[in-house]
């Protein structure tokens, strides 16, 4: 009885239709009347020959209907995985499949109490490859693809891999890969590539991948393009523990890639790499480092045109102690809005964010004295780097937001060196977003960075002493808080003198002069 209740439930997604079942020991096949069997077992308990997985999974994938179906794994008796070395391959034009293991997914980190296949070939071949979609595209049919499954390469536990050459999923390959495949419950580990996009179609691009709950972890490169990919989104799971997390850095111009509420931690190299042309959103993501590594999160490097925009989500630095010339986040055009950064006690000595051509930067370091969020290369910039954090020892009360338009092609009119530096203490910001030659890694109040204050005139005239001086006369500015008056600044290595009405009250701003 307990057997045949079990049926039923593995019948549930085609009740409507009427079903027959096979004369086999146990459920392997469900079929709709009159038609080819649309839902196959394969594992411990079915009737497929030989002990190989990989080839049981190829020949029920062969006995689907053409246009596909669900063949489902059933975890080994005591846990273990499935050891494999017949490459598994999804690779008929419009023969769309789920492959999904019948126990609990990936959510467990190095147990294999769950459907697990082990692929121990460590040449260049495909764990799995899938290739079924046409090259002109797939009608946007969707959810075919794989879940509830940990696939693992020649058991590798390593960060950064052991150095095998194996694919875990090759996408594409001849025709048109697999356009809107879902990966869910779907551990990838120990891999050459976790993945790999290689499209072989004429149009040479692929869209829409989804990966949900799907860890990528302990492989070379977890997820790498060598070709666009339009639209790609991974949701949860985390991307840890690999050489590179996701390379962007081989693929054509046009490649978007989307990650929500997940996790990039202790990747060796760098979390995600961008080349020209990609855009990547990142939203409510946690970024870590290992204990002695660099905090390399987003590598756009000389980039220009690639494009970074990140919704809040948090990014640590976990060392100690010492100082790091790494920038965390670097990428041609860039916008963060509401990040936060930690440092554990490291100093960065150039900036978190780099933005190669423009940015605009919101985010909440801890301690500011630890973390210059300013970008050192861009041209049109605007950041906004909080106040009200703690400790308050660490953070002078520094906030900076541009009112610089995104549109113009030409540096704004302003200062020499094209900077533009204006100080309101009444809202204590401090404001300086241009420099098209370089901009130091963070604008420091005191002694070796800017200097502002305020000063009551007498007989509208009143001056203010340097505490240390400045290595050359500095550019500053001043605005009259009383009325809306002129003030005259005269500066030098020692003083800024200020000429304007009275007795008002001068709010002033010293910055030193860009190299």
């Amino acid at each position: 009885m307990k057997r045949i209740l079990l049926l039923l439930a593995l019948l549930e997604p085609f009740h409507g239709q009427r079903v027959t079942k096979t004369s086999l020991p146990s459920l392997q096949v469900s079929t709709p009347a009159g038609g080819t069997s649309s839902v196959v077992y394969v594992g411990r308990g079915t009737p497929w020959p030989g002990i190989d997985i990989g080839a049981q999974v190829n020949a029920a994938y062969a006995a689907l209907p053409d246009s596909g179906g669900k063949i489902a794994i059933a975890p080994q008796v005591n846990g273990a995985c499935y050891n494999f070395s017949t490459p598994i391959q999804f690779n008929t034009v419009g023969k769309y499949t789920i492959l999904s293991g019948e126990g609990t997914g990936a959510n467990n980190a190095v147990s294999d109490l769950q459907a697990c296949l082990n692929y121990t070939p460590t040449t260049t071949t495909n764990a799995i490859s899938i290739d079924w979609t046409p090259a002109i595209g797939g009608g946007y049919e969707a959810g075919a693809g794989i879940r509830d499954l940990v696939l693992i390469n020649n058991r590798c536990f390593k960060p950064g891999g052991c150095g095998s050459s194996a694919v875990g999923v090759n996408i594409g390959t001849t025709h048109g890969g697999a356009h809107k495949a879902l990966f869910e419950n779907f551990k990838v580990q120990g891999f050459g590539n976790g993945y790999k996009f290689s499209n072989g179609d004429s149009n040479g691009l692929g869209w829409g991948i989804v990966w949900i709950n799907s860890p990528v972890v302990w492989n070379a490169i977890g997820i790498n393009y060598t070709i666009a990919h339009e639209q790609d989104t991974y949701i949860g799971g985390a991307i840890n523990s690999n050489g590179i997390g996701v390379n962007l850095g081989a693929a054509e111009f046009g490649g978007e890639f989307t990650v929500i509420g997940s996790s990039f931690d202790a990747n060796l190299s760098c979390g995600i790499t961008m080349s020209n042309g990609q855009t990547v959103n990142i939203q409510g993501t946690h970024w870590e480092n290992t204990s002695n590594g660099q905090p390399a999160y987003i590598c756009g490097d000389s980039t220009n045109s690639s494009r970074l925009n990140i919704n809040g989500g948090i990014a640590y630095d976990l060392v100690r102690s010492g100082t790091t010339t790494q920038n965390w986040f670097v990428a041609g055009l860039m916008e963060v809005n509401g990040m936060q950064l930690v440092s554990f006690g490291r100093t960065s000595t150039k900036s978190i964010f780099v933005a190669n051509t423009r940015g605009s930067f919101s985010a909440l370091p801890t301690p500011v004295a630890n973390l210059p969020i300013m970008s050192n290369n861009a041209e049109d910039i605007s950041f906004n780097a909080g106040h009200g954090v703690s400790p308050a020892a660490s953070l002078p009360s520094v906030a900076v937001h541009s009112t610089l338009d995104y549109s113009e092609s030409l540096p704004p009119s302003g200062l020499e060196g094209a900077e533009r530096c204006y100080g309101d203490f009444k809202a204590h910001v401090l404001k300086c977003n241009y420099n098209n030659a370089g901009f130091l890694p963070m604008l420091q109040l005191g002694a070796n960075g800017a200097s502002a204050g305020t000063v009551r005139l007498s007989h509208g005239a009143g001056s203010h002493t340097f505490t240390t001086a400045f290595a050359s006369p500095p550019v500053c500015t001043a605005t009259d808080t009383t009325t809306a008056n002129a003030v005259q600044v005269i500066s030098s290595e020692k003083r800024v003198k200020l000429v304007g009405t009275d007795t008002d009250m001068i709010s002033w701003i010293c910055v030193p002069v860009a190299n």
